[in-house]
């Protein structure tokens, strides 16, 4: 990387390594505040929690990823392409889940081709009573990312039931269902919180190529400030730039102020020099003031019919000997 930017002209400097201070170097790193703006760990899952838990820097959270995949109905080669074709990255399946309904039917399809590439299952009793040579699956394996070819397999009982199965043990990076049912599909899609959600697709599309980001530095499983796949856009923060011509900020007056923009505008156009660029932001800036005016009469619009419907209710309760608590149901 460094060879690259000194053949685009910038400083090879602008990257550097702490490798050669070992853990030293890593605890200064997440240590200095001020001096670093943003982490982002790649690595295992310890990895990932100790830099989350440990740093004062802020942490884009990346990569653990126990991805689930849940068979309503066809899927054999779905299932076997998120499993084995790179079964040591993130968006690699974990645990396929099977409705009940289905389950003979795809269960041994599914376990058959999985075994005929060497994965092994580790599966609950209704899997093992479909398939042989199933490795009992217990608590640990749910919540396990395997990063190898293994993966476990659990008969749910319902889409509910999936439900409730990824929300405890997902990590948050990838999930996808496998269905002709259009409302599973959505309701899926609606309903998991996780990075990714996918219907009718391999849980390895998660990648930033894939999405058409270019060049990706990890998966985002968290929520700010930016979620699923990074790519460069992901990795900048924005900067506002405003020039102006003096006007100071103006408080509202009947609901009615001009906006920065406006002020801008409104200057832009007593300077002769900016022409028709001049003329086209005025007119943006009338605009605008109008559209501060007409939501400055709708506000009072309706504060007059509140107030007149707060006059009557009040002569109501009056008249009927009741209290009226003001400005209820306005």
């Amino acid at each position: 990387m460094r060879a690259a930017l000194g053949t685009a002209g910038v400083t090879p400097e602008a990257i550097q390594t702490v490798d050669d201070f070992g853990r030293d170097g890593a605890k200064a790193l997440m240590h200095g505040r001020g001096f670093i703006d943003v982490l982002v760990p790649r690595g295992s899952a310890g990895l990932i929690e100790t830099v989350v838990t440990e740093s004062t820097v802020p942490v884009i959270e990346t990569g653990a990823g126990n991805v689930h995949i849940l068979l309503d109905d066809w899927a054999c080669d779905i299932v076997v392409n998120a499993k084995v074709q790179r079964p040591s990255v993130c968006n690699a399946v974990e645990t396929v889940l099977v409705h009940r309904q289905a389950a003979p039917r795809l269960i041994p399809l599914v376990a058959s081709a999985l075994m005929s590439e060497g994965v092994a299952i580790h599966g609950d009793d209704v899997v093992a009573g479909l398939v042989a040579n199933v490795i009992p699956a217990t608590e640990e394996d749910w919540a396990t990312e395997y990063l190898s070819l293994d993966v476990a397999m659990k008969v749910v009982d319902s889409l509910d039931d999936a439900l409730d199965h990824i929300r405890r043990y997902s990590t948050g990076h990838t999930e996808s269902i496998i269905t002709t049912d259009a409302r599973n599909a959505e309701r899926f899609l609606g309903e998991v919180d996780s990075a990714v959600v996918m219907a009718n697709a391999s849980t390895r599309f998660t990648d930033g190529a894939e999405f058409g980001f270019g060049a990706e530095v990890g998966i985002s499983t968290q929520k700010l400030h930016t979620r699923g796949p990074m790519g460069l856009s992901e990795l900048t923060s924005t900067k506002w730039l405003a020039r102006g011509a003096g006007p100071p900020r103006q408080h509202a007056t009947n609901g009615v102020r001009m906006n920065l923009v406006a002020q801008i505008a409104m200057a832009a156009a007593e300077t002769e020099h900016h022409g028709n660029v001049a003329l086209e932001t005025v007119i943006f800036g009338v605009i605008a003031a109008i559209v501060f005016a007409a939501l400055g009469l709708v506000t009072l619009s309706y504060k007059n019919v509140a107030n007149r419907h707060s006059a009557k209710a009040e002569a109501w309760a009056a008249k009927h000997g009741k209290e009226h608590e003001a400005g209820h149901g306005h």
